[in-house]
């Protein structure tokens, strides 16, 4: 039997039945600890019956003390405070709520898996790698965990401010996106398969699948909709997309009348009269953490539609969709972005996938006179 040190706290080797056995004592101080082992090879020895073994490790943990650190569920408000104590409290209500999100996913992993990090101060690198290393082989995107990284390190950075001891953990972890960050619009035929799949799928998914297909709105927003945002009445959805709130972006589109002005109202009228929002489940669990329910994933209904995520494909692919239909249709550029909500014809191109071949066709024509 032999102590070792490791993320701060003692464990415990041994052989057991030719076998190599670790355990944590959940020990930081080595007396602690020592005694832990002593006692152990007591109770091996059979030099001490199982009652004083068990009262003489119950007087260890309960009177080892552990140097003071602040709790992982304090970080937050901590944080918070930070924020508005040194004049950075300005930042986006939408922003914050992801930052949140993401400190909360870091903390319920933590508990699942390195139940030994219980206070800001144990979070060191090896922590911050490994979950990194679990958000890649989860399939979370180069861009995704940028983004959580990102948050988590500058969480990190304002914590320094009024914590002692804190470092940034998070700083150089964050990966190259070298990932396309152009997402393909559906097809016809593959959007009929991803609405039936969608509808095999239930969840709120087929009436949040139209939705995206006739607005262009992104997930976020779809999944946070509220019955104050249709005006069935007036046959328009009047919203402020998140993404673009900093710049005081609201869009008014108009309700398609066949297919999601029926399914609007059909959805309506089998809400409870008090209902805020459309898809309860979806618009609690995107609050919280900035994504769909761990048990339905739009990625689950692409499968079933026989698309490859791996090919690009997403819920946002309903954002391109929408605009390469506006497109073909021949909506102009200046009406494409006011009903996307997009700031530059720049970023109005990057979501039309029509190649315009009668319009470069006949500027070809007219220049070769």
């Amino acid at each position: 039997m032999r102590l070792y040190k490791r993320h701060q706290v003692w464990w415990i080797e041994y052989r057991i039945d030719g076998r190599h056995v670790r355990k944590s004592t959940r020990l930081r101080d080595r007396a602690a600890a020592e005694a832990v082992l002593a006692s152990m090879r007591l109770a091996r020895a059979k030099q001490s019956n199982a009652e004083t073994v068990a009262a003489l490790l119950g007087s260890i943990y309960k009177n080892a003390e552990k140097p003071a650190g602040t709790g992982l569920s304090a970080a937050w408000q901590i944080y918070h405070d930070t924020l508005t104590t040194a004049g950075l409290a300005d930042v986006a209500p939408d922003t914050l709520r992801k930052r949140a999100g993401h400190l909360a996913a870091f903390v319920a992993w933590c508990e699942a898996d390195r139940p030994i990090v219980r206070d800001v101060q144990d979070v060191d690198g090896p922590t911050a790698a490994a979950y990194a290393a679990y958000m890649s082989t989860n399939g979370l995107s180069a861009k995704t965990r940028q983004i959580h990284l990102a948050d988590l390190s500058h969480i990190w950075r304002i914590l320094a401010k009024s914590l002692p001891g804190i470092s940034d953990p998070w700083a150089n972890l964050r990966p190259r996106n070298t990932e396309s960050q152009r997402h393909p619009a559906f097809t016809p035929d593959e959007e009929a398969r991803v609405m039936a799949a969608a509808r095999e799928r239930g969840d709120g998914w087929p009436l949040m699948c139209l939705i995206a297909r006739h607005t262009g709105l992104r997930y976020g927003d779809v999944a946070t909709l509220t019955w104050a945002d249709i005006d069935l009445a007036r046959g328009v959805i009047d919203i402020e997309p998140r993404k673009t709130a900093r710049h005081g972006v609201r869009v008014v589109i108009p309700i398609e009348r066949r297919a999601l002005a029926p399914a609007l109202a059909e959805a309506r009228k089998s809400a409870p009269r008090d209902a805020v929002d459309i898809f309860p489940r979806h618009a609690k669990t995107y609050r919280a953490i900035g994504q769909a329910p761990k048990d339905s994933r739009f990625s689950d209904i692409l499968v079933r539609a026989g698309t490859d995520p791996s090919d690009g494909y997403s819920f946002h692919s309903w954002r391109h969709t929408f605009r390469t239909r506006l497109a073909e249709a021949g909506v102009s550029t200046e009406l494409a972005m006011r009903l996307c909500g997009h700031t530059t014809a720049a970023m109005s191109a990057h979501y039309d996938h029509d190649a315009h071949l009668a319009e470069l066709s006949a500027a070809i024509e007219a220049a070769a006179k």
